[in-house]
């Protein structure tokens, strides 16, 4: 709040000034400033204790810290002036441009956070760019002046196109420019044996009929489970605009299926955003399949009882089935890692992934990656950043190091990795399998900071002490004849407490 929601100036000009109210009313002066100390101090601790601390929470008393400052800074200028000697001469000049640099700084503050909403949302940048750049089902390759885009047609889910089946399927582009590629990236048989498939594709102005624009063919033997790409050139590049009317009819004409699939995304969890967005007209459903890594589960939960944590078998499988990693703002990076005693799996997957060694806050190492810069470990690079920060011209502040609901709503930053073609499940689980799960507590957020919860382990002193001191063979002969005779040994114990006894 005092950083960033108010900014260090005003932020220390309002504390400063209600504290020197306080100060008043506890000598005598309270008629002006009881209500508003009162209030403005209640409201303050009140969401200060909760158990959501949130900075937004405080806005309903920014208009009275403000109101403090302005006093604060009157009543010292009010008061320097009444000062003996050269006191008095400078004494009002030194607030006062202490005044005017609590103005001029804040709002210079307020117009860099204002340049926020001159730019493009980030999370509507980067469902644009997805749109534009990650292959679906089945795509148009669109030229746009210098520059290639991807016009990704929807598809039925689970799309299989049977020998001598036709799908027909409209298409709309808000592109200006010239198709000259249809790419199906990801095509196999969905049965075994497979065999050669022969898939024609037409562009007409009608379903099935009309003008015919293209026609292209492509011919590959296709395997159950075994991936292979159309790619087919047109013989002329076809123009198209927004205002055109085209129908994309896709013929089986080989004797085996055909099963198409788009990118797989990666999303972090069920709780934040899944990107791209619906925007434009355009959605995820029918482009692209998702899968979902939930690091929030807890880290040791093991349902089939394999010793392997549920979740490193989930990480690990949707990184390997995956061709894009999407983490659409520092929600969970920037929390999740802060309790390392309940999540210190997730908290070694995000070091991994950033390439972030300890003992640099994982929200630190976030905040600061760029494309070119990170060295993961897990075989997905970083390959675009969406983000916009505070500025003044080519001044830049990343507040990315804010608690994170201040960043999440209005401009998260977004960032898109790519697997890589050395990409092996097995590095995977050896990375994260190093990590001791037997360990985790399940603490509330709020605890994490407190003494660590007890358990039944020795702290390592004392375990290096035991450690030291001896075996039990070492400390007790086994030789000893009360320790071959069990007989020996009751009667033994029996006299020893019944003396015992007698003694107390």
């Amino acid at each position: 709040m005092l950083l960033w929601g108010l900014g260090l100036p005003l932020g220390l000009a309002a504390w400063f000034g209600w504290g020197w109210a306080l100060i008043e009313s506890l000598r005598g002066r309270w008629q002006r400033h009881l209500l508003p100390v009162a209030w403005t101090g209640a409201f303050f601790l009140w969401q200060s204790i909760g158990f959501t601390k949130a900075m937004r929470y405080q806005l309903p008393i920014y208009p009275m810290l403000a109101m403090f400052a302005a006093w604060g800074l009157w009543e010292g200028w009010k008061r320097s002036r009444e000062l003996p000697g050269r006191a008095g001469i400078w004494g009002p000049r030194a607030v006062a441009a202490a005044g005017l640099l609590v103005v001029g700084l804040t709002a210079a503050w307020a117009f860099a956070f204002h340049s926020i909403y001159r730019q493009p949302f980030s999370r509507a940048e980067a469902s644009r760019w997805i749109y534009r750049h990650i292959p679906g089902v089945v795509n148009l390759v669109i030229d746009v002046g210098d520059d290639e885009y991807l016009e990704v047609i929807p598809m039925p889910q689970d799309f299989i196109l049977h020998p001598e089946a036709v799908h027909i399927v409209e298409i709309t582009t808000d592109l200006t420019g010239e198709v000259r590629e249809i790419w199906i990236p990801y095509a196999q048989a969905p049965h075994p044996p497979g065999g050669e498939a022969e898939l024609e594709v037409t562009l007409t102005s009608e379903p099935d009929s009309g003008d015919l624009y293209a026609r292209v063919a492509g011919h590959k033997m296709l395997g159950a489970g075994q991936e292979t790409e159309f790619r087919m050139q047109l013989a002329t590049p076809l123009p198209v605009d927004p205002e055109r009317r085209l129908f994309l009819n896709l013929k089986n004409q080989g004797g085996t299926a055909i099963a198409m699939r788009g990118s797989v995304l990666v999303h972090e969890t069920s709780w934040d955003d899944g990107m791209p967005w619906g925007l434009e007209g355009r959605n995820l459903n029918g482009r692209y399949e998702v899968r979902n890594l939930e690091l929030y589960w807890h880290d040791d939960q093991d349902d089939d009882q394999n010793s392997v944590p549920d979740k490193i078998e989930r990480i690990a499988a949707s990184l390997e089935q995956g061709e894009y990693l999407i983490i659409s703002s520092n929600r969970q990076y920037g929390t999740i890692p802060r309790v390392t005693i309940r999540y210190p799996l997730t908290t070694a997957y995000y070091r991994a992934l950033f390439g972030c060694p300890e003992p640099q806050p994982v929200l630190v190492c976030g905040a600061r990656l760029e494309v070119g810069e990170h060295q993961g470990q897990l075989g997905y690079a970083l390959f675009q950043v969406f983000e916009s920060h505070p500025s003044l011209g080519s001044l830049e502040i990343n507040d990315q190091f804010a608690e994170e609901a201040f960043t999440v709503y209005d401009h998260p930053k977004v960032l898109i990795f790519r697997k890589q073609s050395d990409f092996k499940r097995e590095r995977v689980e050896a990375i994260l399998g190093q990590v001791d799960v037997s360990r985790v507590q399940h603490v509330l957020p709020k605890d994490a900071g407190g003494p660590a919860p007890k358990d039944l382990m020795l702290p390592e002193a004392r375990w290096q002490q035991q450690q030291a001191a001896g075996t039990w063979s070492a400390l007790f002969d086994p030789a000893s004849w009360i320790h071959r005779s069990t007989a020996v040994t009751v009667v033994a114990w029996w006299l020893a407490i019944g003396l015992l006894g007698l003694l107390m």
